[in-house]
């Protein structure tokens, strides 16, 4: 019997079929152990692992630069995307000037 004839592995189950997670892990250990063949100290070596070397520095919030005008709890940087009140200020004809937070 071959391996396409249809009486060909009866009684026995089916092989599982390999989740993505565990997909992905064989294919992290061949890559790994590829680098290793090629030279390297392993993937980790070859492409900067996540944990090593200094942290990056946490960036300190920015100021406020902007604020409402009717409603002063409503603040923006100036960075980013404009916020819906900012919007709607400039298309009823403001500045930003106009809610430029003085120092």
């Amino acid at each position: 019997m071959g391996p396409l004839d249809p009486g060909h592995g009866v009684g026995q189950a089916p092989l599982p079929k390999p989740t993505p997670k565990q997909e992905r892990s064989d294919r992290t250990e061949k890559m790994d152990a590829l680098a290793k063949e090629r030279g390297f100290g392993g993937l980790d070596a070859l492409m900067g692992s996540g944990g090593g070397g200094e942290p990056k520095a946490k960036r300190k919030p920015v100021a406020p630069k902007y604020r409402n005008l009717a409603d002063a709890g409503d603040t923006w940087s100036g960075r980013a995307r404009k916020p819906r009140w900012v919007v709607d200020m400039l298309a009823a004809g403001g500045s930003l000037n106009d809610a430029l937070i003085q120092d």
